[in-house]
């Protein structure tokens, strides 16, 4: 399967349901717990999809913007096979056959209550699709206007969250975002499943930090500022590359296992993730914020995250 190059979409459901009524409980430290996990490993995934909503068509050819609906069919569509190819590509704890499904497709299923226990469910939802949410695209045409938006993996019925990822601001997350999301599920539960006792990232992440120091860490040229640039050369001891939009997505959804790349993830106390390409593992992380992200011309900030990040290569550098 093609990856579809263009951004993906969000898939919007309603999560006030009786079918799934996950629970946000996790700090972004936490991992799942192993006997979930174990019960999980037994189970089948459904992931969920979403087919384009008549009322989302019906509103704009209602107002002569044929071209909007097109658009919003098009970003669904994208979104769809963006997931259907990473979950084939990146979700390697089953073995079992992946189930692609809708909300009612998935509720037709789950009404009768002796098959729940045989499945569990991974799915991506908005802040607030409860209370309806107009599509708007942005004036590039690539952007929904909205609030947050969330990843998970569930039981159905009242089962707590299993893991619980808290993405970026907006309706729509990228190829990459999807890319971290999956892959990074996937080896925290794989990884858990190995080690029975861990409750954390910080020890798994721990393990694996010496692996960065052998990977070039790309970072979006558009994020960073030119008059940093000399800094991280300071700071970080590593190889590191400045990319476009679209190498960045070919290493990071091709699994390129030369390279790492960095994930911030969460608004008011954000984390930055520096997550390997190959197999979604994290292998550092930084909770310094300036407020604006690489974009912001911090010097503090910047010494202070690649010192973290430098940490993690083991290259002994002090503040």
């Amino acid at each position: 399967m093609k990856l579809a190059r263009s951004i993906a979409a969000i898939a919007i459901f309603s999560f006030t349901g009786t079918i799934l009524n996950a629970q946000i409980n996790e700090h972004p430290f936490d991992l799942p717990k192993y006997k979930d996990v174990l019960d999980m490993k037994n189970r089948q995934l459904i992931v969920l999809v979403n087919p384009p909503d008549p009322n989302v068509v019906n509103k704009y050819d209602k107002k002569g913007k044929m071209d909007m609906a097109q658009e919003y069919n098009q970003i669904i569509g994208n979104y769809n096979e963006n997931m259907k190819y990473l979950v084939q590509k990146f979700w390697t704890f089953n073995s079992q056959e992946v189930l692609y499904m809708t909300w009612d497709d998935m509720e037709k299923m789950l009404g009768d209550k002796s098959k729940r226990d045989k499945y569990y469910i991974m799915f991506c939802f908005s802040e607030e699709n409860h209370k309806g949410l107009d599509w708007r695209l942005d004036k590039n045409g690539e952007e929904i206007v909205g609030t947050h938006t969330f990843f998970g993996v569930c039981f159905p019925d009242d089962n707590p969250l299993l893991h619980f990822h808290f993405l970026f601001s907006g309706l729509i997350p990228t190829v990459v975002d999807l890319t971290y999301l999956i892959s990074t599920t996937n080896y925290n539960f794989n990884y858990v499943l190995n080690h029975k006792d861990i409750t954390s990232k910080k020890p798994m992440v721990d393990e694996n930090a010496h692996i960065l120091a052998s990977k070039t860490l790309l970072l979006l040229e558009k994020d960073v500022s030119k008059k940093v640039i000399p800094d991280i050369h300071t700071y970080y001891p590593c190889n590191f590359k400045l990319v476009g939009d679209s190498e960045m997505m070919q290493a990071v959804a091709g699994g390129d296992s030369t390279c790492a790349y960095v994930v911030r993830e969460g608004f008011a106390d954000p984390m930055n993730w520096i997550v390997n390409c190959k197999d979604g593992a994290v292998l550092g992380y930084s909770e310094k914020e300036s407020g604006g992200g690489f974009n912001a011309v911090d010097m503090g900030y910047y010494k202070d995250f690649f010192l973290d990040i430098a940490d993690f290569c083991g290259a002994g550098l002090k503040k």
